[in-house]
């Protein structure tokens, strides 16, 4: 007779989910009721059948987390909360860089039978036709940062980066700043224009605070290939051979944002003197550097709980849900009031 998760709980007085815990390695147990747990599992010789579970719920207990891209540590984070929410409910995730061709993993994912896929990679990485033939084989999807996505059928996360612009661009007005560009290296990529917040906000602040929408106060760079420190550093000095005055630029992110401080730094341009520099995400690379870098966010582990809880609800209800992160700012050293006029 098969020994169950239950019987190694009765065996060792313990709720199955305290079992579980102790099998997945999660949640900070103390070492007698891990001993217990783990003498029980041994004196049964209790081993989970994933297969069989599989089998009676039509259901593999496996999901994936796609990001855009392995490098950027924003995605780590997110990832983690996911995986820490989906590990207590017993799913085993899998890690997948939307650097590879996701149609073709999208394919890998139906034959495997995934029951869901957590999707952070940007919507020129794949092809909507093949993100809705998932969803034809029962695979549940949740996703962000594209627009035209039926959401009874697929569930969505929400960065609120539009928020987030005009908190960058309002922090640095209120520090004097009048001069502000905006570093952008998404602009340029195929299927991100809809979706590109940060640059809406952007004209939307410059039109109220500064009565000027000029398209030449965003540099974009997208060159293929480069990751996006490099993006940025080009960026900033595209901008800086270009002659125009300016005493502040917004970032995409916290490693375009490294890349210009770099680029500013070998110039003989000074962050915060000369110039302020904001990002967005704040990831532990921005506070972590010289200067600590002024940066928009949200709480990216609670934001891949969600994704979690919308996802697995999904699974076992049929319901699509959609979560919106509130965000906030960081205020590093890389922003001052702006340099005084000789």
């Amino acid at each position: 007779m098969r020994v169950t998760r239950e019987d190694v709980a009765r065996e060792a007085s313990v709720s199955t989910a305290t079992v579980s815990y102790v099998l997945n390695n999660t949640h900070h147990l103390s070492e007698e009721t891990r001993s217990r747990v783990m003498k029980a599992v041994e004196k049964l010789g209790y081993k989970p059948d994933m297969i069989a579970k599989s089998m009676a719920t039509n259901k593999t207990h496996q999901l994936a987390i796609v990001m855009d891209s392995l490098l950027n540590p924003y995605y780590g984070e997110i990832a983690i909360g996911f995986e820490n929410a989906a590990v207590q409910e017993g799913y085993f995730i899998n890690i997948c860089s939307g650097q590879n061709n996701l149609d073709a993993y999208f394919d890998s994912f139906i034959g495997r039978r995934l029951d869901g896929i957590l999707l952070l990679a940007l919507p020129d990485k794949f092809h909507i036709e093949n993100l809705y033939r998932l969803i034809n084989s029962g695979v549940k999807i949740i996703m962000s940062d594209i627009d035209d996505i039926d959401v009874s059928r697929v569930s969505m996360l929400d960065n609120n980066y539009y928020e987030g612009m005009k908190l960058a661009f309002e922090h640095l007005y209120n520090l004097g700043h009048r001069e502000i560009v905006y570093l952008d290296v998404m602009q340029a990529q195929p299927g991100y224009q809809k979706v590109n917040y940060r640059e809406k906000a952007f004209f939307e602040c410059r039109k109220k605070y500064l009565a000027d929408s000029n398209k030449d106060n965003i540099v974009s760079f997208s060159q293929a290939g480069l990751n996006h420190i490099e993006k940025g550093f080009n960026a900033a000095q595209r901008l800086i051979a270009s002659g125009r005055t300016f005493t502040a630029v917004i970032c995409t992110n916290d490693l375009v944002a490294i890349g210009a401080i770099n680029a500013f730094t070998d110039a003989g341009i000074s962050v915060p003197r000369d110039v302020s520099v904001v990002g967005f995400d704040n990831i532990v690379y921005g506070k972590s550097w010289e200067p600590a870098i002024t940066s928009v966010y949200h709480d990216k582990m609670e934001f891949g709980k969600k994704a979690f809880d919308i996802l697995n609800n999904n699974i076992n209800n049929n319901i699509t849900g959609f979560y919106k992160a509130d965000v906030m700012l960081y205020k590093g050293a890389s922003t001052a009031p702006p340099p005084a006029r000789k």
